[in-house]
């Protein structure tokens, strides 16, 4: 599996792992997944704005990320 597969897969367990968790029938569990939402949301635009100047630069190389991963499996 690729790391770009890992990613996807990762992220799509977690987002079923939090709505799983929420309770519809109440509005408190749904502010705290906002908030929580809010929070990843804010994280992976900070993610963001500090990989893609250095992925698109070439200062960082996915495909080294890959290979450096799969030495460490």
């Amino acid at each position: 599996m690729s790391l770009n597969e890992s990613i996807v897969e990762n992220a799509m367990r977690r987002v079923k792992s939090e709505i799983g968790r929420v309770n519809f029938r109440s509005p408190f569990p749904i502010s705290l997944f906002t908030l929580h939402s809010s929070s990843q949301s804010r994280t992976l635009a900070t993610l963001r704005d500090t990989l893609l100047p250095k992925l698109l630069s070439g200062e960082l190389s996915v495909a080294a990320l890959e290979s450096r991963m799969e030495t460490l499996q």
